[in-house]
């Protein structure tokens, strides 16, 4: 998250510099978001769009507010609208097939993740995302290779940490599951919600003092 708070923070002080760039708008808005910054990463996103409505990052950046308030069919209109100017971006890729996930289309989903994995191999969110429509399909085995391979490239995507100690506990692997909650404490120290899972855990495990 540090990193995260970093490029934000220099991001800023390049728009203080330089206000009528579209493109950095727009990757604010998109690090905003990711901060959980929504009202913030709105009004920053407004700006781009006074400068350049036509840019594919912000009909992502749309599509991803419009998902967090459950627009499920603006999602994907703003979706598509990035896919067809580019659909070779995984990008692009990636955020149609989650839009497509929300509303449980889930085949053309994972055949856009397919795109987007086979142009971007490394791409550890559409990696995570296929993890979770494997999950809703009872393909455990195929959700947790994937979620191994995301966190293998970033090992800062707690979320993912956190389902694969839940798988780990399914299968009855506790020291693993353990291990999972523990990385995802290591990359977010100051989650509560983490912590009390992970003392949680523990606890079910028998380790009352280290709970």
């Amino acid at each position: 998250m540090n990193k995260i708070k970093n490029f934000a923070k220099k991001l800023i002080e390049y728009l203080k510099k330089f206000p009528d760039q579209p493109e950095a708008l727009s990757l604010l808005s998109e690090v905003l978001l990711y901060e959980n910054k929504t009202e913030e990463s709105e009004a920053i996103l407004a700006t781009a769009v006074k400068l350049d409505a036509t840019l594919p990052s912000i009909f992502r950046n749309q599509a991803r507010l419009e998902l967090r308030r459950s627009e499920f069919t603006s999602a994907e209109k703003s979706a598509r609208l990035a896919f067809n100017q580019d659909p070779l971006d995984p990008e692009n890729c990636h955020v149609l097939a989650m839009c497509l996930a929300a509303s449980k289309q889930d085949e053309e989903a994972l055949s856009l993740l397919k795109n987007a994995l086979e142009i971007k191999p490394d791409f550890a969110e559409a990696l995570g995302s296929r993890a979770y429509l494997r999950l809703r399909s009872s393909d455990f085995l195929g959700a947790s290779e994937d979620i191994v391979g995301a966190l293998s490239i970033k090992p800062h995507l707690t979320k993912l940490w956190e389902l694969l100690s839940a798988l780990k506990q399914q299968a009855g692997d506790w020291d693993a599951a353990e291990q999972s909650l523990r990385s995802a404490v290591l990359h977010n120290p100051n989650n509560n919600e983490l912590l009390i899972k992970l003392a949680a855990l523990l606890t079910e495990s028998s380790k009352h003092d280290d709970a």
